[in-house]
């Protein structure tokens, strides 16, 4: 049986609409940056300041991560749902340093080497050069989840230039670092968060240099593939 006229543009139309909603939601859950995240920016700049992608800005509850196949950034799927925290929102803004990787071989997460940023709000997918402060210690779920402590180098919120460490911290701005503290101990709601101590600088670049190597495995696959 032929479809009339009428039946066909209906059609026509519910699939051109079935697009638009598709394209609109992978807009809405997926970062493309001018350059791939992971790959293409440096985790040092030449005055030895750090990069930081933006995964989660401050006062943000959606849990945003970066996808290493494409080095995008995407809104974390799990569950049949996208990934919320169920908590206040993040007190800073959230993301990670490119050409790193936490190996779980050498008990991390198997994830880009993650920072803890201090200023204003700042747009997800920004890339931040920052200077580093120290490291937060953490244990998550049994695995070692420290996190570099870093100030935008152009926070009106936070004065960079009299922030050297952790301690320029807690005097200049007291109560930061303990809120800080608190957030990421509780955010989970369980008690699977350990907060064990505060590192230096050195310490903070030491983690830092550690991902150097696991990373560049992964770099020779996506160069080989690239070239492709």
């Amino acid at each position: 049986m032929l479809l009339n006229r009428q039946t066909l543009l209906f059609i026509f139309c519910v699939f051109v609409y079935s697009l638009i909603i598709e394209k609109s939601f992978s807009s809405q859950n997926k970062i493309i940056g001018k350059k791939n995240y992971f790959h293409e920016y440096n985790s040092f700049n030449d005055d030895g300041t750090i990069n930081v992608v933006i995964e989660i800005p401050a006062g943000d509850n959606e849990k945003w991560e970066l996808w290493k196949k494409d080095g995008s950034i995407r809104w974390e799927f799990k569950n049949n749902s996208f990934r919320k925290i169920k908590y206040l929102p993040y007190i800073s803004n959230y993301g990670f340093i490119p050409q790193t990787l936490f190996s779980k071989e050498k008990g991390g997460d198997g994830d880009p080497i993650d920072v803890i940023l201090i200023s204003e709000r700042i747009k997800r997918g920004s890339v931040i050069k920052s200077k580093i402060l120290g490291v937060i210690n953490m244990i998550d779920e049994g695995n070692n989840d420290s996190k570099i402590v870093a100030v935008n180098l152009d926070s009106f919120a936070f004065n960079a230039s009299i922030l050297n460490n952790l301690n320029d911290l807690r005097l200049n701005y007291p109560g930061a670092l303990e809120i800080i503290e608190i957030w990421f101990r509780n955010y989970k709601l369980n008690s699977n968060v350990i907060i064990n101590g505060y590192g230096d600088i050195d310490d903070a670049k030491k983690i830092i240099r550690e991902a150097f190597e696991p990373y560049e495995l992964i770099r020779g696959y996506w160069e080989n593939n690239k070239k492709k």
